[in-house]
């Protein structure tokens, strides 16, 4: 995913929580610490059934891997889904450390990036 998906993402997580961002990432890191439940429903790629993994994200705008994404696998088709408050909240914190002139890591877990 690249930064301008990230950016496409946080623009309708912004208008869903009435245009505060700072509010809604609140909230979005809040939903992320419960573990997703097992399944969660049907693929939008091919109607296949989704089950909860992980997925690591290559940014290569900036050069920074997310590891460990909370997200689903299609069983059959494999690809991913994950959850839009998720994305925002890793945009809004890869924003923090641009906007901040902090140098982003080359790989990060999931979890460190939400801690910072």
């Amino acid at each position: 995913m690249n930064r301008e998906q990230f950016s496409l993402k946080q623009l309708k997580s912004a208008i869903a929580a009435n245009g505060n961002m700072r509010e809604f990432i609140r909230k979005a890191v809040e939903a992320y610490k419960p573990q997703l439940p097992e399944e969660g429903g049907s693929c939008f790629e091919c109607g296949g059934t989704l089950k909860r993994s992980t997925y690591d994200a290559e940014l290569e705008d900036i050069g920074t891997v997310i590891k460990s994404i909370p997200a689903y696998r299609c069983k059959d088709c494999g690809s991913f889904e994950m959850d839009l408050a998720v994305e925002a909240a890793i945009g809004e914190y890869l924003e923090t450390f641009v906007r901040k002139g902090i140098p982003t890591p080359q790989e990060i877990n999931i979890e460190e990036l939400i801690k910072n």
